[in-house]
């Protein structure tokens, strides 16, 4: 992070999903708690970094396009940055592993759906 950081000459923030990395503990990485730990790293740049909202961008790749939606679509940001995110991660499952998807329990994320929320501007990066 600190080499992101200096090559874009910004602050960078990253949080971990629960029950990942040094994020250790019972939480169960549910789309629930993903996105309580995703509002909770937004609200301490906020509250206790005191970072201006219209300066904070969020940023999410493939699986954490999904809580990065989340946060645009409910809180007040300066924008987006998706890169190879997905319209609905129940509905990437159902095509890519559709024999086993009935037995996934995963989140939803359903991008598409937060779209319409999103007032941010937004770039999409695929390919």
């Amino acid at each position: 992070m600190n080499a992101l950081s200096q090559r874009i000459r910004a602050h960078v923030m990253a949080f971990e999903y629960p029950s990942y990395g040094l994020c250790k503990g019972p939480i169960e990485p549910t789309e629930e708690t993903i996105n309580n730990h995703a509002e909770r790293a937004y609200s301490f740049a906020r509250d206790t970094l005191q970072w201006p909202s219209d300066r904070i961008l969020v940023y999410g790749h493939s699986m954490g396009s999904g809580p990065a939606c989340h946060v645009a679509a409910t809180k007040a940001v300066g924008g987006l940055i998706l890169k190879s995110p997905y319209k609905s991660l129940r509905n990437v499952i159902q095509e890519k592993i559709w024999i086993f998807s009935k037995l996934f329990s995963c989140p939803n994320w359903n991008n598409q759906e937060a779209m319409k929320h999103i007032q941010c501007p937004t770039l999409f990066i695929h390919g």
